[in-house]
């Protein structure tokens, strides 16, 4: 899921993922979207401040923090994944 603003262009990484059949939501709701956060097997939490971009990696001051073994917290994050999933527009594959 991102923001529609700055991502509604032919060659960008989720236009690039729709292309490859994977799901993927667009939200105009809000200027940025600035949730940077993965919620993995329901009891991992990736978050912080990291923007999972080339520049991130190699120019940026970025953190990013694990949150292993933590169902609760990680429940909190799948449910605003979940809230925000159902209010944006399914972005089609363009070939």
């Amino acid at each position: 899921m991102a923001d529609k603003k700055a991502n509604s262009t032919k060659y960008t990484a989720v236009t690039f993922l729709a292309n490859q059949g994977i799901a993927v939501k667009l939200s105009e709701k809000y200027a940025i979207m600035h949730h940077k956060f993965i919620v993995i097997d329901g009891q991992t939490l990736q978050t912080g401040s990291y923007n999972y971009s080339s520049s991130a990696n190699k120019r940026n001051a970025e953190n990013v923090i694990v949150l292993w073994n933590m169902p609760t917290i990680a429940m909190q994050y799948q449910q605003e994944f979940i809230r925000l999933w159902h209010e944006a527009d399914v972005l089609s594959p363009a070939y």
